[in-house]
């Protein structure tokens, strides 16, 4: 996942990293052969149901039976109402579960010898399959009978919907999303915890990753048709390859209690080059880059409800994740000042809605609008904004910018995320190794924090580190005028290019060689161009993009001068500096914090629907 809401931040740390030479290459490889060693059965035969989908065709389940990774299991026998899917991952054991008449019935499978972390189960189409990689010989213990210690109020099952999404860097998951049309009959000034799990839920399956780009969109489609919207719609740039200033949206509708219920989506938790829109703060105002995300998702809100002559009382759900997580927080704004105001027809349709209809959730949310005082704009705190939610992560560097000392805010209610209690750090933890995976679950670990007495966790860290390198970094109007534009193509290119910043630094040298030239040039503008001027030049025509060359040697002669700066000109200040110290010994952490499983755990953890 892309992250680098401010650039300056990722740069830096990027820039000071590959200096030391430091590498964390993380590869994992399931390339086994599989057979079929042991396989236990019901005397019946009942596993004759499922049969090994192979590149061939289906195969009857046999001992002794080879196959190729990743193995997949396909339920083909006669149709049943398949109602749940359970899976405790750490045991390798999978429980479908189907009813008939007034009875539950389950079929489970405890799998030996397999990689636990690599399955995945699916209900698609209301076909149970499993698909996961074997460690060779393996077996299978199966069974089936009636669900005696089955309990459905787990999460009601009429409301459970399974959807897809990226987690990065790890690739595709299937979770659970809770959804009832009784989250929208109590007023959004109330925060319902499910409902909130459920937001983050829709946002996540707006994140799918697929090489067809046509399907991008299928997830979030596919959650929205099964809770009952009769009406979804997505915007073009859904379906067409990134630009920086793309944003996905997508919108769906169902009717409830004699309202129309809008869902609107914002794709923050899967994106590409339009991440580079993080480092446009603009000279004044809101953040310029998340205003984009805010006015195209007003844009296709106000579209939808024209284009399907929606009218009279409505309700509203809007939600994103990172970069649209501010987006989503100014929409939030946008509607609620036009309901305050008296604007709803002028700025969003022919409808009818109040404060407590306008439900505004987002996830590990930047900064992004504006208020000064004096400044005649309502505060972020107006009551007017109290239907609005934003979560944020005290360990998540990216909830700290852009920074409050250029007027940055967020609007509504904040709800922090318990990152520094063990007990609830441990709860999520949990959550995450039953949904995700024991792998997932080790790397989201915090408490592998390396500390010390001069920065003990990542929120002094973030809470230091932060407001001293937009101090070095000068006024907000001099990034916009002098260094913005800069910035905007570096990143852009380095999101086409992923190993671009690694190639110049081979360029030039090697990372000591590159360190000590940095050294010895940064703080003279004319020396550092003179030095780095060819290396970049090289670098990126090996890339076919050398136009850009002055661009970039200006965006990284800005980074080394915020080296200069932030340290006071003095090399050993930089060495010795406690937050560089810090970001360095836990540079695999830094954007851990950031990443959808995390925040995934902590919330299911607080929803009964996930309490199994």
């Amino acid at each position: 996942m892309k992250t680098a809401h401010l650039v300056l931040i990722v740069a830096l740390v990027a820039i000071i990293v590959a200096a030391a030479g430091a590498c964390i290459v993380l590869t994992k490889s399931h390339d086994y052969d599989a057979k079929l060693a042991s396989l236990t059965d019901d005397p019946d035969g009942s596993i004759d149901e499922f049969k090994f989908s192979t590149p061939s065709g289906l195969i009857k389940v046999r001992e002794g039976q080879s196959l190729n990774n990743p193995v997949k299991l396909v339920y083909s026998g006669d149709s049943k109402r398949w109602v749940d899917v359970e899976l405790i991952r750490s045991d390798g054991v999978v429980s479908f579960y189907y009813k008939d008449g007034a009875t539950y019935y389950q079929c489970k499978m405890d799998l030996d010898s397999i990689d636990v972390d690599s399955i995945k189960t699916s209900m698609a189409s209301n076909t149970p399959s499993i698909t996961f990689n074997a460690n060779g010989p393996f077996s299978i213990d199966f069974t089936e009978g009636v669900a005696e210690d089955y309990d459905p109020t787990e999460g009601d099952l009429e409301d459970k919907h399974m959807f897809e999404t990226y987690i990065g860097p790890y690739g595709n998951f299937k979770l659970p999303a809770y959804y009832s049309d009784d989250y929208f009959r109590s007023p959004s000034t109330e925060l319902n915890m499910s409902m909130m799990t459920f937001a983050l839920c829709l946002e996540m399956s707006s994140g799918y990753n697929c090489a067809d780009i046509s399907k991008r969109s299928d997830s979030v489609l596919k959650l929205l048709n099964d809770i009952g919207c009769d009406k979804v719609a997505i915007n073009d740039t859904y379906k067409q390859k990134a630009t920086v200033t793309s944003v996905d949206v997508a919108v769906g509708s169902k009717e409830i209690d004699g309202s129309t219920v809008i869902f609107l989506v914002l794709n923050g938790t899967h994106y590409h080059t339009e991440f580079t829109s993080n480092v446009m703060l603009g000279k004044s105002g809101d953040h310029e880059g998340f205003a984009l995300v805010r006015d195209e998702g007003v844009r296709m809100l106000r579209s939808f409800i024209s284009d399907n002559g929606i009218t009279g009382d409505a309700k509203i759900l809007v939600t994103g994740y990172s970069r649209t997580a501010a987006g989503a927080n100014l929409i939030a704004a946008y509607l609620s000042d036009a309901i305050a105001e008296g604007k709803v027809r002028d700025r969003i349709g022919e409808i009818e809605l109040t404060k407590e209809d306008v439900y505004g959730f987002s996830f590990e949310t930047p900064r992004c609008g504006w208020y000064g005082a004096g400044s005649g704009l309502p505060s972020p705190t107006d009551e007017r904004y109290s239907n609005i939610w934003y979560v944020t992560n005290p360990y998540d560097i990216v909830t700290y910018v852009p920074p409050e000392q250029y007027g940055f805010v967020r609007y509504g209610n904040e709800f922090v995320l318990p990152a520094e209690n063990s007990s609830a750090s441990a709860a999520m933890l949990e959550m995450v190794q039953y949904y995700v995976g024991r792998s997932v679950a080790a790397d989201m670990d915090m408490s592998k924090f390396n500390s010390n007495l001069r920065v003990p966790d990542m929120k002094a860290l973030n809470e230091g580190f932060i407001p001293k390198v937009f101090t070095a970094l000068g006024t907000r109007e001099h990034y916009a005028v002098d260094i913005q534009d800069d910035f905007v193509i570096l990143m852009s290119l380095v999101s086409d290019h992923g190993d671009l910043l690694t190639t110049l630094v081979k360029e030039s040298g090697g990372a000591v060689p590159f360190m000590f030239s940095l050294i010895l040039t940064y703080g003279n503008e004319t020396a550092f161009k003179k030095t780095f001027g060819s290396v970049v030049e090289r670098t990126l025509e090996s890339y076919g993009c050398q136009e850009y060359s002055q661009n970039v040697l200006n965006a990284l002669y800005d980074v080394a001068n915020l080296l200069y700066d932030y340290a006071g000109g003095s090399t050993l200040a930089l060495v010795s500096d406690k937050y560089v110290d810090s970001m360095l010994a836990n540079a695999n952490l830094l954007i851990t914090p950031h990443n959808t499983a995390m925040t995934f755990g902590y919330l299911a953890s607080y929803d009964d629907n996930y309490k199994h």
